[in-house]
């Protein structure tokens, strides 16, 4: 027996800054008009299946956890600060696919040809216009139940008896059933009583845990400064599946990708 469950989210985030604490400054200071773009924790896709699977061996219970998302947006700038506002996050222009890439202000890339000096005219790249690689965790959790100890718990019979009477001739007292049907003999000492069965006093749980079972490696943001050469790099893995107990799931995106978890749990 097997029960899988899905569920698949479309969202679309845009705003002109990422509030108080972003780390994400204006391209100009002065001028805040081309700001509007896709918000740096916009994730357009996110997917999940997630179930219980009964397997036939061992009285094994599996639980698979799936998660996959698209990536977070970055920014790209030129490293300059040729407005004099003593931040280099100023964005580069759209250069062309004819662009000459031999060219000191010219970048070609994966993600564009960009003109790191911008042109009267030319249209100046987005805000977050970079996409980080996807992410894809597979977890899984396999594990059993043993349970043992038992409670007796006394319980009447399922009828009620009602007050015993002599039996013909003043031989051994019957009790007389509630729903009628004529005498019965009383239960004498060792006959089965009725009521609920006996319950397991103990449980105890044994599982295993394996997140990114794979060890697919999801990586991060890449390094969206054109003047750097780990341009388009990713120097670090994802956070974005660590809430679903992907990788870094501890809160570091640097800790290994796959990890196995061996636990006991005992109810009482």
């Amino acid at each position: 027996m097997f029960q899988l469950n899905g569920n698949y989210s479309l969202s679309k985030t845009t705003n002109d800054t990422d509030g108080q604490g972003s780390t994400l400054f204006p391209m100009n200071s002065y001028d805040t008009s081309n700001e509007f773009g896709r918000g740096s924790f916009d994730i357009r896709h996110r997917f999940t299946i997630f179930g219980t699977v009964n397997l036939p061996w061992w009285k094994l219970v599996m639980n698979p956890f799936v998660v996959a998302n698209t990536g977070q947006p970055f920014n790209i700038i030129t490293g300059q600060d040729l407005n004099l506002d003593r931040q280099v996050n100023e964005r580069p222009s759209f250069a062309g696919p004819n662009a000459n890439c031999a060219l000191s202000t010219i970048r070609c890339t994966k993600f564009g040809n960009f003109n790191l000096v911008p042109l009267a005219g030319e249209q100046i790249v987005p805000r977050n216009f970079g996409e980080s690689p996807t992410s894809v965790v597979v977890n899984f959790r396999i594990g059993r139940n043993f349970q043992f100890g038992t409670i007796n718990r006394a319980g009447g019979n399922a009828a009620a008896a009602r007050p015993a009477a002599s039996g013909p001739g003043g031989g051994a007292p019957v009790a007389i059933a509630a729903g009628g049907g004529g005498p019965r003999p009383a239960a004498g000492p060792g006959a089965p009583q009725g009521g609920a069965p006996s319950e397991k006093r103990f449980t105890l749980n044994v599982s295993l845990y394996v997140q990114n079972v794979f060890n697919h490696v999801n990586r991060g943001r890449p390094e969206g400064n054109l003047s750097s050469p780990n341009f388009g790099e990713s120097l670090g893995l994802s956070t974005t599946a660590t809430q679903f107990g992907g990788p870094g799931a501890a809160g570091s995106a640097g800790a290994g990708n796959r990890r196995i978890y061996a636990q006991l749990r005992l109810n009482f």
